[in-house]
């Protein structure tokens, strides 16, 4: 499937302003995703995805570019994978988290409004074939002794179809879930 041009050349522009301000989310690239979501919701139906966070429940878009990926919408919810990895996530319902990972060494270091929350170690990425496609894992284990595992569904057809990470082991994962495939 091949995304209109008017979709990729607006999603790409979106996509640069979060890699060249270092992955943060700004309010104005989400608007930019919150345009997008009103001028074209029926094309970008294919990369609708559900977040679910504790008893939030949004409906994201994903735009793809090299190594990263970002999940937005009109709300103001933002997530942003690296190599499967999550980077930043902001919004996930009326809170309205501003979190940020960094990477220094093999732990990852966790932040909450800029303020250290704790640091996590994972291991890497694990495959095991199930009935639909491939299911991958990773064990995680933070500073505080607490172990949690992250996990990505692949459809037999190689697109990722479930996304499940934790931070810190402390919360409910953060998941998400293709809605058409």
């Amino acid at each position: 499937m091949v995304m209109p041009l008017k979709c990729r050349v607006i999603l790409l522009l979106a996509v640069l302003s979060f890699v060249l301000t270092g992955c943060s989310i700004y309010s104005s690239q989400l608007n930019t995703i919150k345009k997008i979501y009103t001028d074209d919701t029926k094309a970008l139906a294919k990369y609708s995805w559900m977040l679910s966070f504790g008893s939030h429940q949004a409906e994201v878009f994903a735009v793809d570019q090299g190594d990263v990926t970002v999940f937005g919408n009109h709300l103001g919810d933002g997530i942003v994978l690296k190599d499967w990895e999550l980077r930043e996530l902001r919004g996930l319902g009326r809170f309205r988290y501003i979190w940020q990972i960094f990477h220094k060494d093999n732990y990852r270091m966790f932040y909450e409004l800029g303020a250290f929350q704790g640091s996590y170690q994972c291991q890497k990425w694990l495959a095991s074939e199930s009935l639909d496609g491939m299911l991958y894992k990773q064990s995680c284990r933070s500073s505080a002794g607490k172990q949690f595992d992250n996990t990505i569904r692949v459809s037999q057809d190689g697109q990722a179809t479930e996304m499940k990470f934790s931070i810190l082991g402390e919360s409910e994962p953060i998941v998400l879930t293709r809605r058409y495939q």
